[in-house]
């Protein structure tokens, strides 16, 4: 056999691309692969394909996710841009491998939201608060009825419940959960816990809410962490004072009208708006820092900022919601 016959030969014996068999893994067991990644890549492994982002924004995978323990925390910031009557939720996005370089982005929508029953009663600005899986709604009422003050929806059941409160605030401006109690900031301090269906503490933690009226705060690991011009203190429980956080280098000169703390997964994430001189102060620059938080013996808790840079820069008119943190 001549040479360009055996070659041809040889190229016959190969299969053509085309006919070279495509073998996929059945979608369970992706998810149980793509469970075990961190999310930092969900954003690469949704251009993979069609079916990969299909995947990657599927309830079954946070499911999986919370099965094996893989859960990590997500910051949402919720921002109103007027005149949207729409609030747009951002979400920030860090890159694999990277400590610095976070972004924020419109949220993907790989979560929903799912709509619950009605309330009992009509309520207008109340107090909701997350105790156990259940969630506590206090104040709001047209008409003032301690009797129907407060209600609670069981997540499991779908149902809702009043909850007796012979103490009860017409007003709420604030509250908040320490160790499984329901604070309720009105003139008075009134605290609840679900658990021993005890009410208490009116004037009794009158101190604590110094400073919480006008400035934004949040509740990390069971401490109380309240930022006012000057910094950022938290509250020493024993002694029932505020103390300022120490450590803040890089942050030490931050002033901004608005400010928002927020629980990111035992850490605090820190954020803030600034004029941009260039636009002629027709826009915001949006800034975000996390801050590790130790306490030390003798000088109470300390921070540590990790990092800090701004995220994301909109029109002067916008108004900043809130900010959030939530485990997936």
């Amino acid at each position: 056999m001549s040479s360009p016959e055996r070659k041809r030969k040889k190229r016959s014996l190969e299969p053509s691309p085309e006919s070279t068999p495509n073998p996929s893994l059945p979608d369970d067991l992706i998810v149980s692969i793509l469970a075990r990644v961190s999310r930092l890549y969900y954003p690469i492994l949704s251009l993979v394909s069609k079916s990969s982002r299909t995947l990657v924004t599927s309830p079954e995978l946070y499911k999986t996710r919370s099965f094996f323990n893989r859960t990590e925390s997500c910051l949402y910031v919720c921002l109103d841009f007027p005149p949207d009557p729409n609030p747009r939720w951002f979400t920030l996005y860090r890159k694999p491998n990277q400590n610095i370089t976070e972004k924020t982005k419109n949220s993907s929508g790989s979560h929903t939201w799912h709509e619950a029953p009605s309330m009992r009663m009509k309520r207008n600005y109340p107090a909701a608060n997350v105790v156990d899986g259940k969630i506590y709604v206090a104040g709001g009422l047209e008409e003032f009825d301690s009797s129907k003050w407060m209600e609670v929806f069981d997540i499991k059941t779908q149902t809702w419940e009043f909850v007796l409160s012979p103490l009860a605030e017409r007003f709420i401006y604030r509250s908040l959960v320490i160790e499984g109690e329901i604070y309720i900031f009105g003139d008075k301090v009134v605290t609840y816990k679900p658990k021993e269906d005890r009410w208490g503490g009116v004037g009794e933690h009158q101190s604590m809410d110094l400073g919480l009226f006008f400035h934004s705060y949040c509740v990390i690991d069971n401490v109380l962490y309240c930022y006012r011009p000057g910094g950022i203190k938290w509250y020493e429980s024993e002694k029932r004072s505020w103390r300022k956080l120490r450590g803040l280098k890089g942050l030490s000169k931050l002033a901004s009208s608005c400010v928002k703390l927020a629980d990111y997964g035992g850490k605090m994430a820190l954020l803030w708006d600034k004029y941009i001189p260039c636009s002629g102060n027709k826009s915001h620059s949006i800034s975000c820092a996390v801050v590790s938080l130790e306490r030390c013996k003798n000088q109470g808790i300390r921070g540590k900022v990790e990092w800090f840079d701004d995220m994301l820069t909109v029109p002067s008119s916008y108004n900043f919601v809130g900010a959030l943190a939530a485990t997936l």
